[in-house]
């Protein structure tokens, strides 16, 4: 397949996603995780039909750039609210401790593990380092689709639920600038030697740089949509701006998904019509993440993921581990089921993985990527499972068979209403 009829493949593929729109899941189509895509790029890959191969993964490396960012984008101005409810500063807290600890504990188990494993036991200290805090991003997230799917899917209502919620929404932020530091330990671009040595800490300055310019032109952009009224000059602005940040970072190899995070999250917190913003580009999110899932899927080296199970294993048993102690923490009345239930991980983590593996290329990248998949499929047989439990002991199943579904009015919006 030449690069131009797959990426008219992509094009079609998001128009379709864009159709089913975000509750595709909650109707019955797909996985809770959302990552059904990933197994049909497993069979267009290189390992099965070939009809994506390396060559062609590499002609349309800027098209996944742009999608990840977009994801990115979706997420910063969404970030702190959840289908027009707006998390408390300290929910936000604790979902922000919640996603530390899962993230220490797996980049911990694994920095100790990599010596230990064939594939690894070679890297120096700086890869190791990567290696360490890529598995912790991608092993942090816990999708709230899952959530929904399994309390919408049951008349689920009540604190637990909630709370659970809530934790996956603020959590986001954890594995994306843990993401960020990892590349920014291995940019693309090398420095010159002068100014290399005047900055001593050059990982966490290029990490700033690209966490500044994303806030920066964030900022930029909610000046401009503050004047600006109209749909399709809302859209310039921030297809713009965005194709601005996603080709400044690409081309400096700086990590995407953490400067296009700040750029939706200055957006978010300085637009006055963040509300009519996130209305305008949430039906996008599906659309442009389905090719991400499907390059993500033919780019898995089964190889590389066999060679690098034991390492799998630890840094799933560590993230099993945090998040068990964390439900123990907040669970309510499902302290040990909380834990298990908030295993699901999905879009982000994969994609994640495969920002990693575009900015790490060679083992460290593919099994990066690899470890976001299987963490993904293990949370589809564990996560609902676990969820369903908790909700139950919890006394939150059957509560309310009548909950509103994201289409419908809020309480106040009634009132105003009648």
């Amino acid at each position: 397949m030449s690069a131009f009829v797959l990426v008219m493949a992509l094009v079609g593929i998001s128009y379709v996603a864009g159709l089913f729109g975000p509750g595709r899941s909650i109707r019955g189509l797909g996985l809770p995780s959302g990552i059904e895509w990933v197994a049909v790029g497993v069979v267009l890959g290189p390992g099965v039909l070939g009809v994506i191969d390396h060559a062609v993964q590499t002609d349309v490396e800027p098209i996944v750039f742009v999608a990840v960012g977009w994801l990115a984008l979706v997420l910063g101005v969404d970030y702190g609210v959840i289908r027009r409810r707006r998390l408390r500063a300290g929910r936000i807290a604790l979902g922000l401790v919640a996603g530390a600890v899962t993230l220490a504990a797996v980049s911990g188990a694994v920095w100790l593990a990599a010596p230990h494993v064939a594939l690894f036991a070679t890297l120096g200290p700086l890869d190791r380092l990567v290696l360490a805090l890529g598995a912790g991003a991608v092993a942090t997230e816990s999708t709230s689709n899952a959530i929904r799917w399994v309390a919408e899917r049951h008349g689920a209502r009540g604190p637990l639920s909630e709370l659970l919620d809530d934790l996956a929404e603020a959590k986001d932020a954890a594995p994306i600038l843990a993401a960020g530091v990892a590349v920014c330990l291995r940019p693309s671009t090398t420095l010159d030697d002068s100014v290399a040595r005047a900055l001593p800490a050059q990982p966490l300055v290029l990490f700033g740089a690209a966490l500044g310019t994303g806030l920066l032109l964030g900022g930029a952009a909610a000046i401009l949509l503050r004047k600006e009224t109209r749909g399709e000059q809302r859209w310039g602005i921030l297809v713009g701006t965005v194709l601005l940040a996603v080709g400044a970072m690409a081309r400096l190899g700086l990590p995407v998904v953490t400067s296009l995070f700040g750029l939706g999250l200055a957006v978010g917190l300085l637009s006055r019509h963040r509300d009519e913003v996130s209305a305008m580009i949430d039906p996008t999110r599906r659309g442009a993440l389905l090719p991400a899932l499907l390059l993500a899927g033919a780019r898995l080296e089964p190889t590389t993921a066999l060679s690098a199970a034991a390492l799998f294993a630890v840094a799933l048993g560590a993230r099993a581990v945090a998040l068990a102690t964390v439900g123990v923490a907040v669970g309510r009345g499902a302290r040990l089921l909380a834990g298990p239930a908030m295993l699901s991980s999905g879009e982000l983590s994969v994609a994640i993985g495969l920002s990693l593996a575009l900015a790490v290329p060679g083992a460290i990248g593919e099994s990066l990527l690899a470890l976001s998949v299987v963490g993904a499929l293990l949370g589809e047989l564990v996560g609902p499972v676990a969820l369903r439990a908790a909700l139950r002991r919890a006394g939150e199943i059957g509560r309310a068979h009548d909950a509103p579904s994201d289409d419908a009015p809020a309480p106040d919006e009634k009132e105003a209403a009648a």
